[in-house]
């Protein structure tokens, strides 16, 4: 990771990294168990769509600081 970047790609990358974060958290806050451990699942499939909301918002912040928290 010594590879410099400018400014131009290192916005894509954190794009791109909280376009994944959406993505993956409605996964997780979708998911449904079937199976014996349902609720432990559900339980862990929500923990982490929460844990990637919080990343995707930081990113959102960092992409668009100008927004204060009332405006989310």
């Amino acid at each position: 990771m010594t590879d410099e970047i400018d400014a131009k790609e290192l916005l894509e990358r954190i794009r791109r990294a909280r376009d994944w974060a959406t993505q993956e958290a409605e996964y997780a806050m979708n998911y449904k168990s079937t199976g014996d451990d349902s609720n432990l699942n559900e339980l862990a499939a929500s923990i982490r769509g929460s844990a990637l909301r919080a990343v995707q918002e930081t990113l959102d912040k960092i992409l668009e600081p100008e927004q204060t928290a009332d405006d989310v």
